[in-house]
């Protein structure tokens, strides 16, 4: 469900010993932004930074905080949103969130694909599954307040607020031994859980600065190893030496291209090369000027981008932690280990609304005529529709199958052995402006339409003189829908309609209360399988409504059925365009070509869209 104000954010940092406190920090930074709903949940074991997490917080944020710090996770309690910081967090540490749906905040660990949204603040380095969102402007940089002064004549020496491997002690003593800097012209940062606490006399400590970011331009030079830091300064015109804790960390500084010296131990020679040619780090500011590393949403933005438009878990059959199969800034899409289908997570904004703008303005921008002005085409399908229906009806009707009313299977082209009664009774969800509904009158039926734009509902009622109820058929309040035996439909039809649903599992079970035994459900929606999806899977997922919140393959569609009573009958494949194969140049659509791909994309069905059409089996429980 969408946020309309009140944001329940946990933010779940690492405060594992080598860690550092960066992790915390930015947490803590977030649980601002997101507002007094938010809690930042520290755990993780007895050592290290944990080990006395009272302390740690009250040098972080002082004693008058009203930030709310958890210390044990309640799976009881509620969240809207979870945030992970921890670099790298197992599938596990995960899944005990589901179905809330998570965060990565440049995350690298076995998580990564499962994980609702991905954050990469830091430019990637070889990462297999791409981010949702990668910009150096979400790291809240300062902005630019030097130009590059040389010779250097100020230093700062900051390694975060743990520095596990020591290395301000092994630069320091390099600095000063070869007489590359002279004491007072050093100034090092020292965090709360440094192993050593006292440097050399003549240098200026400071004691785990509140806003390290706000005095970087006081200097000349910035020694540090690769993370927010390093960022920091650039924005702040100051160039950067990076010397590394690990070899994951030199890689990251090689492929962002910042000058390094060595892993835990310092390089004597690349130090002496860089401070004294200095043409290597007047050269990264450049690399980086403020276009660059502003670009892009700050983190201001997140609360606002990050709203999710439902749980994390798939909307047939409630699996939670799939893998992601595509990204974008606004969407994620999953693929069910389960039952098969494709959803999605969208974050940010809300849906497409389908009022009179969307038929008449945006419908004509997408398919060059307005919805009235297609009205006789839309109706000419639906003929074959029907004809579709009354063939599935009348093949199970001579399997033996008990179902609808006689005077159903006379108009559905199947000889009764009993006088006729009633009309068949016809539900159409999702009717728009009524053309399938005024077509399925003419042959027989006893129409019922439902749609959620008033504008259209009131077209169906005064203008085709049919009834059609206003309401959200995924909603158990919906009026004017008759439900139970003595109401029963014969058939039932969502014409492009079930993917705009979130709750597909609740719709299907609808769908099987509402249906006659033997009653016919039918409807179309987007192909997964199809040349589109086939071709391109990113372009596919990009040109996606955004309210598509799933997307079938044609092989999980009689297994799905089959969960809510239904037996797939037959499948129609739609939708098929040779010009959207694969081919060295451009294709018209009517070439003869294209017309040789599409005869082609019909043997193979690999059109855009289908139809399908099932008969209720089985009542559920």
């Amino acid at each position: 469900m969408p946020w309309n104000g009140a944001v329940k954010v946990l933010l779940v940092p690492s405060v594992r010993a080598g860690m550092g406190s960066g992790h915390l920090r930015r947490s803590l930074h977030l649980a601002e932004i997101f507002g007094p709903d938010s809690a930042v949940l520290v755990e993780g074991g007895d050592q290290g930074l944990s080990s006395d997490p009272q302390r740690l917080l009250k040098t972080l944020i002082g004693d008058s905080s009203t930030l709310r710090v958890l210390y044990d996770y309640d799976p009881k309690e509620h969240w809207d949103l979870v945030i992970v910081d921890r670099r790298s967090s197992g599938v596990e540490q995960v899944r005990r969130f589901s179905p809330t749906p998570v965060v990565g905040l440049d995350e690298g660990g076995a998580s990564r694909p499962y994980l609702s949204y991905l954050i990469d603040t830091f430019p990637p380095y070889r990462r297999r599954h791409r981010a949702n969102l990668t910009a150096l402007s979400l790291l809240d940089l300062p902005e630019r307040g030097t130009d590059f002064h040389f010779p250097f004549c100020r230093v700062l020496v900051s390694f975060g607020g743990e520095d596990p491997a020591d290395l301000s002690s092994s630069l320091l003593e390099l600095l000063l031994r070869k007489q590359l800097f002279e004491p007072k012209q050093i100034t090092v940062v020292q965090g709360p859980y440094f192993r050593r606490s006292r440097q050399s006399d003549g240098i200026e400590v400071l004691q785990s600065p509140a806003d390290l970011k706000s005095i970087l331009h006081r200097y000349d030079l910035v020694f540090c190893s690769f993370g927010l830091t390093t960022y920091e300064a650039l924005a702040a015109g100051v160039p950067v030496i990076n010397l590394n804790p690990t070899a994951y960390h030199r890689r990251l500084s090689t492929a962002a291209g910042i000058p390094e010296v060595g892993v835990r131990r310092p390089s004597l020679a690349k130090l002496r090369r860089l401070i004294g040619k200095p043409q290597a780090l007047e050269t990264l500011l450049l690399r980086y000027p403020n276009e660059i590393l502003h670009q892009g949403p700050r983190v201001s933005e997140l609360p606002q981008r990050l709203q999710p438009s439902g749980p994390a878990r798939c909307p047939l059959c409630s699996e939670a932690l799939n893998p992601a199969v595509a990204r974008s800034a606004e969407r994620s899409y999953f693929r069910c280990r389960s039952c098969g289908i494709l959803y999605l997570i969208a974050f940010g904004r809300e849906g497409t609304r389908y009022d009179r703008e969307y038929f008449f303005s945006e419908y004509k921008k997408q398919y060059g005529k307005t919805y009235l002005e297609e009205f006789q085409s839309i109706k000419g399908m639906a003929y074959s529709r029907l004809e579709n229906i009354r063939s599935v009806f009348a093949s199970r009707r001579r399997t033996g199958v008990a179902g609808s009313s006689t005077a159903a299977a006379r108009a559905l082209g199947v000889t009764p052995s009993a006088p006729p009664s009633a009309p068949p009774r016809l539900l159409d969800v999702g009717c728009a402006y009524g053309p399938f509904l005024q077509a399925a009158r003419e042959r027989g039926f006893q129409v019922q339409g439902l749609d959620v734009p008033p504008e259209a509902v009131c077209y169906v009622r005064e203008e085709l003189r049919l009834p059609c109820a206003l309401g959200d058929f995924s909603s158990n309040e919906t009026a004017e829908v008759p439900a139970g035996a003595d109401g029963g439909f014969d058939v039932i039809s969502l014409w492009y309609v079930i993917e705009h649903f979130r709750d597909t599992e609740g719709v299907l079970r609808r769908i099987n209360r509402l249906l006659k035994p033997g009653g016919v459900f039918s409807f179309s929606t987007p192909n997964a399988s199809g040349i589109s999806a086939r071709k391109d899977r990113n372009l596919f997922f990009e040109n996606s409504p955004p309210d598509h919140y799933t997307v079938w393959p044609l092989r999980a569609v009689a297994p799905l059925l089959a969960r809510f009573g239904l037996e797939l009958q037959k499948i129609v494949v739609t939708g098929h365009h040779g010009e959207r194969f694969p081919w060295p140049g451009r294709l018209e659509p009517d070439s003869p070509i294209a017309a040789g791909l599409s005869r082609l994309s019909r043997l193979l069905r690999l059109g855009d869209t289908f139809e399908a059409y099932a008969v209720k089996v089985r009542e559920l429980p």
